[in-house]
């Protein structure tokens, strides 16, 4: 992919966002980051763009 992300780790990492969402109120870019086991500034672009995505 372009992100240099497989398929398949893409969707664990969306998966696991969506997890943490539903277990955080309110969470930094950077512990969520460190959740994933991605960077911060990564957990804020995958973030935004299921946002922009509706999801």
């Amino acid at each position: 992919m372009s992100d240099g992300l497989t398929v398949l780790d893409r969707a664990m990492f969306e998966h696991n966002l969506l997890a943490a969402s539903r277990l955080y109120a309110n969470i930094g870019f950077g512990p969520l980051g460190e959740l994933l086991g991605i960077g911060g500034e990564k957990a804020e672009e995958m973030t935004a763009k299921m946002i922009e995505q509706g999801r």
